[in-house]
């Protein structure tokens, strides 16, 4: 044996096609759960109960006529008046703080340090008016909607189980209120959203308000927006509480709302986010064919949050990517491919290399759906933020597909773009292209060992494009696992003496 040979020998043993497809799902997931929040956050997550909210019928008409805001001046006098022992200058004072605070631009803070929250926490127990209660909640809800430092004031006073008591009322602006409020505590941050889980009935009290004679559309929407918040963030209560409201969260889905919908979509979001165990719950119930068919919304608040769930479903093990596929999800996915927003165009290549990166039977259902042609497009010319999706997709199909599916995939002349993309100066891109670049020219190798000709047709191909320019550049990237692959590709296929040996009969 040559010494060339004795080296190519020692190189092609220590090389192997591994790519670390768990590795690269798991940090595409990252990327995604990044996403969610993202979008998430660039809807109002604190929601202010404002003068303008329509309230139900039970509070009394007389009660609701509004008066002239007051202004800060006056803060002293209705803290005064609210504890009072006449208990309509109370309801009058109160109603007047309620406006207040009620103001887009009120001073929560300057209201804070005047001890208001000391005087409220009196007015929550059951034993009271329901009005002044009602008011009192109001004006928690929208102290709730500042800071942190402010919502912290209501969270160590001891506000948090006096709301809860809220729900176990019969007045459905009482329960809306409470809510209303819990939600805008849990959404400020995990310590204030765990404080309320400390309750270990609470999932089971906002359930129980979704079988309520008295159920308004207000409710639906606070119960569900805090059921949102409650699972939004990592790590999320035990999968047992997450069970336990997967039910009503997929009913949720059908809504004819499409606030609810959005809210109950964001819901499974965040439980999808959470990882195996918790999307195997998802799972065992009736929303992915809903949440699959609900891509089709046109409404970004209602299809972002479908196609999130879906991509982390999808970034699971290949039984959890299955039972997406199942649903006839490729169908359903197509159409995304060119939509105008750049985010949804993203998610889905996302979702598709997940799967090109599992069974070869979940490859031969992205082909047989005609999306090879099109990810080619793509390829040749979206933008670049879109075409490096595209080319996980590609790069993850060729990888891990059978040599009939790789075939496949070159004769739609994907090849030129391996070549092509080896100049970009992203590791991770430079990366993916030569898995894929290996394992096409072993192909090539065993074919035309196996016909005899000993002419690696892809091999020629790649000469054409002048790949070993590229790979003698990336030959000594700083990157020691692309000069790797890049080094052993020039030895084993690109010298002259490699091709005498392989010639060789």
């Amino acid at each position: 044996m040559s010494k060339f040979q004795k080296k190519l020998k020692r190189r092609r043993d220590l090389f192997k096609h591994t790519t670390n497809y768990g590795e690269s799902i798991n940090k595409r997931k990252q990327f995604t759960i990044q996403l969610s929040q993202n979008k998430r956050e660039q809807q109002l997550i604190k929601r202010r109960n404002l003068n303008n909210t329509n309230q139900t019928n039970t509070v009394s008409q007389e009660k609701q006529k509004e008066k002239k805001t007051p202004t800060i001046d006056e803060l002293p006098t209705l803290l005064k008046g609210i504890q009072s022992q006449d208990i309509d200058e109370v309801k009058n004072n109160l109603t007047s703080l309620r406006i207040m605070v009620s103001e887009k631009d009120s001073p929560i803070d300057i209201i804070i340090e005047e001890g208001t929250l000391q005087i409220l926490i009196h007015f929550l127990y059951p034993q009271l008016d329901n009005y002044i209660r009602f008011q009192t909640a109001w004006i928690l809800t929208n102290l709730c909607s500042g800071t942190t430092e402010q919502t912290l004031i209501v969270v160590e006073l001891g506000f948090i189980p006096k709301l809860i008591t809220l729900l176990d009322s019969e007045d459905a602006n009482l329960i809306e209120q409470g809510l209303w409020c819990l939600g805008n505590i849990a959404s400020d941050c995990i310590q204030f959203r765990n404080e309320i889980l400390k309750n270990e009935f609470i999932i089971e009290k906002i359930l129980q308000q979704f079988s309520k004679k008295y159920l308004t559309l207000n409710i639906t929407k606070n119960a569900v927006w805090l059921l949102s918040q409650l699972f939004r963030r990592s790590p999320l209560p035990d999968v047992s509480l997450v069970e336990m409201a997967l039910p009503t969260i997929s009913s949720l889905l059908k809504s004819t709302n499409y606030s609810v919908i959005s809210d109950a979509c964001w819901t499974f979001n965040y439980i999808s986010n959470e990882g195996s165990d918790y999307i195997d719950a998802i799972l065992e119930f009736d929303a992915i064919p809903i949440l699959v068919q609900l891509l089709r919304n046109t409404r970004t608040q209602i299809q972002t949050p479908s196609l999130l769930t879906i991509s982390n479903i999808v970034s699971g093990n290949n039984q959890q990517a299955q039972s997406v596929l199942d649903e006839e999800l490729l169908d359903n996915l197509k159409y995304l491919l060119n939509d105008q927003q750049n985010h949804i165009r993203k998610e889905t290549l996302r979702i598709l290399s997940n799967i090109t990166a599992g069974t070869k039977s979940q490859i031969r259902a992205v082909i047989k759906s005609g999306y090879i042609k099109k990810i080619i497009d793509i390829l040749k010319n979206d933008v670049w933020s879109i075409q490096k999706q595209a080319l996980w997709v590609l790069s993850n199909a060729v990888c891990e597909g059978s040599t009939k599916q790789v075939n496949y995939i070159l004769k739609c002349n994907s090849l030129q773009l391996f070549c092509f993309f080896l100049c970009r100066s992203e590791p991770k891109i430079i990366k993916i292209c030569l898995d894929a670049i290996v394992k096409i020219l072993q192909i090539g190798k065993d074919e035309s060992e196996k016909n005899g000709s000993y002419i690696n047709k892809y091999k020629l191909e790649m000469e054409e494009f002048q790949i070993l320019k590229d790979l003698q550049r990336i030959a000594i990237h700083e990157v020691k696992s692309i000069s790797k692959i890049a080094n052993y590709l020039i030895d084993f296929y690109f010298t002259n003496e490699q091709e005498d040996i392989e010639n060789f009969d």
